[in-house]
């Protein structure tokens, strides 16, 4: 379980991204409106992937609570003790 909690996507999440800034990073006409709307589009891409990447830990966590093999390991750790 510890490769799922720590999974990182190697996704782009390009699909995340507004289609109004799509075109406004299309329309923009200088470098800096192109740096700016950049910026944003990083932005969703990020907050998407963070979103992507806590379904995961969360569903590896559910599962990870629901393995009879960890609570069997648990209870020997808890009888050694």
């Amino acid at each position: 379980y510890a490769s799922a909690r720590s999974f990182r996507s190697c996704r782009g999440f390009r699909e995340a991204e507004p289609d109004s800034l799509r075109e406004a990073f299309d329309a923009a006409f200088d470098r800096k409106e192109r740096r700016r709307v950049e910026k944003q589009l990083a932005a969703c891409r990020t907050e998407a992937r963070r979103a992507y990447e806590g379904q995961v830990r969360k569903l590896a966590d559910f599962c990870r609570r629901r393995d009879p093999r960890v609570a069997l390991r648990r209870r020997q750790v808890a009888e050694a003790e």
